[in-house]
């Protein structure tokens, strides 16, 4: 996970989040993404945001994430 200065206090980019393809299905991607939104939502996070692949949009829409444009950007359901 990389960390970028926000634009303001509510937002939360998730940027460069992968999981190595021999952990995939197991969890690690699910327990990691809980624990960042958790984090965040405890630092004052109120919008988590990414720009993600195709093939990863059905793990983004597991935690509410919904497509905001056409360029692949997702913001989290509230």
């Amino acid at each position: 996970m990389t960390t970028h200065k926000r634009k303001s206090k509510e937002d939360g980019l998730i940027d460069h989040f992968f999981c190595h393809h021999e952990y995939q299905g197991k969890g690690v991607g699910r327990h990691l993404m809980e624990h960042v939104l958790r984090v965040g939502k405890l630092q004052g996070i109120t919008r988590f945001y990414s720009e993600v692949s195709i093939t990863a949009r059905p793990f983004y829409e597991k935690f509410g994430f919904k497509v905001a444009n056409d360029r692949n950007s997702w913001s989290e359901a509230a």
